[in-house]
């Protein structure tokens, strides 16, 4: 049993480690880029961005990308509108921040789950208008825009470079099921889910009954 479970460990090590190093690598460089071309002091929010977008495990860097940009805008928007409205309403004003910063990350993550989007919309949405009203759009609001700008372009940079080592990778699996059919498919099976089966099936395509190879459905 603990043999079994640090091969999973490290399995999932294997699996994570390329997109976890270009996530490292991207923060660097966005936070870089963010300091030196827009002269922000301390641009963290765009290292986050990089992080969110070349994150292991997500499906697609791409979608991802596209998902923050949207939810940071509409948090922006939100945020900013909630500010702006407090100021005529008694139960918002200033002497009640708390509710305030309720109100503006609720109608922001309203307003992005209404995209039909992937997760990283609203929780986008419900932090970017939180921070605006909490700490005024002069430092949260353009700042954070432009920040998390630089941050999505590195990712988005970064996540085609895997996506081209991905293509190569299945490419080779190919190249293993012409040669072996049965065992190419299921490899090709097994990567493109990410399953932990995938070496045990490698070294003996007869153990598929013992590993417990579910049944795919493409949606």
């Amino acid at each position: 049993m603990a043999g079994e479970l640090i091969a999973r460990i490290f399995l999932r090590w294997s699996e994570a480690r390329r997109e976890a190093l270009a996530s490292a690598l991207g923060a660097a460089l966005s936070w870089f880029l963010a300091e030196r071309l827009l002269g922000h002091p301390q641009p963290i929010f765009a290292a986050i961005s990089a992080i969110v977008c070349l994150s292991p495990g997500l499906p697609s860097h791409t979608k991802q990308t596209g998902g923050l940009l949207l939810g940071v805008a509409t948090g922006i928007v939100i945020g900013e509108l909630t500010t702006a409205l407090s100021d005529n309403i008694p139960l918002l004003s200033d002497n009640i921040p708390l509710l305030k910063i309720a109100l503006a990350a609720f109608l922001a993550m309203i307003v992005a789950a209404s995209y039909g989007q992937s997760a990283v919309v609203p929780i986008q949405a419900g932090v970017s208008a939180m921070l605006v009203v909490a700490f005024g759009s002069a430092t949260t609001g353009s700042v954070r825009m432009a920040d998390v700008a630089v941050g999505a372009a590195v990712g988005f940079l970064f996540s085609q470079v895997l996506s081209a080592a991905d293509q190569k990778r299945q490419g080779r699996l190919i190249g293993i099921g012409c040669r072996r059919p049965r065992r190419g498919a299921l490899l090709f099976l097994c990567y493109r889910y990410r399953l932990p089966q995938a070496r045990a099936i490698c070294r003996n395509p007869d153990a598929l009954p013992r590993v417990g190879l579910p049944i795919f459905v493409e949606t």
